[in-house]
């Protein structure tokens, strides 16, 4: 069972797309309007939905973000929202 979706502005100039807050850190930021809820997989997590890749909601729901830290700088991964 997922947790209760969090509901916070993303971080000030956060666009869509990949953010990199430097080498092992970003922040993906979704346009999804019409979701409820969205996990960001990839091979950083192991392919597995926990609540680190849980993604929070813009105030008016139109989109969704996270931060992911400890990535392998120059290591290719694969995600799927």
């Amino acid at each position: 069972m997922r947790r209760p979706l969090t509901i916070e502005e993303r971080p000030a100039g956060v666009a869509d797309g990949i953010n990199y807050l430097d080498d092992t850190t970003v922040i993906l930021c979704l346009y999804a309007p019409h979701k409820k809820y969205v996990f960001a997989l990839g091979s950083y997590c192991g392919w597995q939905v926990s609540d680190d890749v849980y993604m929070k909601q813009t105030p008016d729901s139109n989109r969704y973000w996270v931060e992911i830290t400890g990535l392998e700088p120059g290591k290719i991964g694969r995600a799927h929202v």
